[in-house]
């Protein structure tokens, strides 16, 4: 049980030390500018599925901050989407909102849909956004000491490059 801590100990590390690299911190500029609509790779996929695979990815570094993760229980959600795009916007936005947690925190996500529209939902029961109405869809706009500013403008334009709106 100690190894297994100090070996996800080490995983988070790892990612925080990736997260700091320069050319990581291109490449999530370059993704600003990824490909448009017409450019994207899109096929039907079950975004119930997708946010399960996300899930389970992200469970170890939940699971090492005390977080609980958990999908809604609910139908499959099938659409034409670029399933790799919105598997970072499900990343960026699960581990936000992990990092955003409290120990014995929980981050619940859930697809439910109706006859015009997919929902897609992430939510947590952290400290939330400071008051007021920051910028936190605009580049480099950041809460954290360590923090790159370019989460959520990817998730942004990852969801807008698919006719989709953002709320908070």
């Amino acid at each position: 049980d100690d190894l297994a801590r100090r070996r996800d100990h080490l995983r988070l590390d790892a990612a925080a030390a990736e997260a700091r690299d320069p050319a990581k911190i291109a490449a999530l500029i370059a993704q600003l500018s990824a490909p448009t609509e017409d450019e994207r790779y899109a096929a039907r996929v079950d975004l119930r599925a997708t946010a399960e695979a996300v899930i389970a990815l992200l469970e170890p570094e939940a699971a090492a901050a005390g977080i609980q993760l958990r999908i809604a229980p609910g139908e499959p959600a099938f659409c034409t989407v670029d399933e790799e795009r919105i598997k970072q916007v499900l990343h960026n936005l699960v581990r936000n909102a992990i990092e955003a947690g409290d120990q014995d925190g929980l981050v619940e996500v859930s697809v439910q849909t109706d006859a015009e529209a997919i929902e897609l939902r992430v939510a947590d029961d952290g400290h939330g956004l400071p008051p007021g109405n920051p910028p936190i869809f605009e580049p480099f706009f950041t809460t954290r000491e360590k923090g790159t500013g370019l989460g959520l403008a990817i998730v942004y334009r990852v969801v807008t490059d698919h006719g989709g709106r953002i709320e908070v």
